[in-house]
């Protein structure tokens, strides 16, 4: 019983500074890790739903070009127009394509830094449309084409 209470054994400042400090550097690298990791999925997930937006965009557009009478169409630059009223459109400033139905201005998609549409020097019947889109947050761009046979 003597020996158990005799024990001087315990830890010195010198060994607990180097244990904290220890644990602290390894609380800090996960740490680290584990805000890289969340950080980059952040930046993915806003990268991946801007292709979304710019690919539902495309395909908005490709379906509403289809549907209506192609004689009626024509484009130029950042504009496609029916019946000579603009139609769906790209306002630099805003960075935004709208479409107008019945006089009202409508939201296509947002976070827009490039909108064309062109008829081929080959085909005056074929219409090529550019869209490319930036991440405000990462600055990423994606970029979409296609081209429409427009069906008189």
């Amino acid at each position: 019983m003597m020996s158990i209470l005799k024990n001087d054994r315990g830890l010195s400042l010198i060994e607990l500074l180097v244990s904290v400090s220890l644990l602290s550097m390894i609380l800090l690298i996960v740490t680290s890790i584990q805000l890289f990791g969340q950080n980059q999925f952040m930046n993915q997930t806003e990268h991946v739903d801007s292709q979304a937006d710019v690919r539902y965009a495309m395909n908005d557009i490709q379906r509403k070009i289809r549907s209506a009478d192609g004689s009626q169409i024509t484009t130029k630059d950042d504009a496609i127009y029916l019946n000579n009223e603009e139609w769906i459109y790209f306002e630099a400033g805003s960075s935004t394509i709208w479409e107008t139905v019945d006089e009202d201005k409508n939201k296509l998609v947002d976070n827009i830094k490039m909108f064309t549409a062109h008829p081929d020097e080959d085909h005056i019947e074929k219409t090529k449309i550019t869209i490319e889109s930036f991440s405000p947050t990462n600055g990423q761009s994606t970029t979409i084409s296609s081209s429409i046979y427009i069906r008189n």
